[in-house]
């Protein structure tokens, strides 16, 4: 009975490896380690409201967009369940267009703000709660990279090949966690120019900020579209089964 049992708990989870043809080492989550990532993800969106705040009060439009872009990587990484409740689904889906299409809202609006500013050649900018929201920025990066790690990269800790594994089965990921949460230092970077006095700066940098906003919430909608796919909707007559 015991083995029974075992091979019923086991199948789940050797089917899940299979179907997506990865070694099962990726993807060893201890509970420690989701314990990490749900501190790192409270701690993130801290820091993002913290940044919006900053921005608004600074009036740069690129650690404004900054703080978007970062709000959409997360809403981007995260990990649906069909474990949960159909109405469960719902609202999870619902809000993570909803932010979507926010977001979106928000980047046009930066676009033309920043458009606007270019033209004008003045922008009214306070320096020192600028360098603030940079801060924060670089710090929030560090610390979605961390869930980038924690949550898809880092494999078993007892592995010895965890890094080849992560080079081989995660490069996507990788490359998608360097470059864009690199944007951290660029924030920096502009924040310093602008207090040397080159407000233009800004502007520029937003434009590049909200396309790369733009592809992680492309992303999250093509995942949202895709689990929501996965919904087994009941019918209202079924086939009379042949006797």
């Amino acid at each position: 009975m015991e083995d029974v049992v075992r091979e019923f708990n086991d199948r789940p989870r050797r089917a899940t490896y299979e179907s997506l043809n990865q070694p099962s080492e990726i993807f060893h989550l201890s509970r420690r380690r989701l314990q990490s990532i749900r501190a790192a993800s409270i701690a993130s969106l801290l820091l993002i409201l913290l940044q919006t705040v900053a921005g608004v009060i600074s009036g740069s439009l690129a650690i404004t967009a900054d703080a978007g872009r970062l709000f959409a990587d997360f809403i981007e990484q995260h990990k649906y369940s069909q474990l949960h409740t159909p109405v469960y689904r719902r609202i999870e889906l619902m809000t993570i267009f909803g932010s979507a299409l926010v977001l979106t809202l928000i980047n046009v609006t930066f676009t033309i703000i920043g458009v606007h500013h270019i033209n004008e050649g003045y922008m009214d900018i306070l320096n020192p709660w600028m360098l603030v929201g940079a801060i924060l920025s670089l710090t929030t990066n560090c610390i979605l990279l961390f869930m980038h790690y924690k949550a898809d990269w880092s494999g078993n800790p007892s592995d010895r090949q965890r890094l080849t594994n992560l080079w081989l089965y995660r490069r996507p990921e990788l490359l998608h966690g360097v470059v864009n949460h690199g944007f951290g230092v660029l924030v920096l970077l502009v924040a310093v120019l602008v207090m040397n006095g080159y407000y233009v700066a800004d502007a520029i940098a937003t434009f590049i900020i909200i396309l790369f906003s733009m592809a992680n919430i492309v992303s999250a909608v093509a995942k949202v579209n895709r689990e929501y796919k996965t919904f087994h909707f009941f019918q209202n007559n079924y086939e009379a089964i042949p006797e």
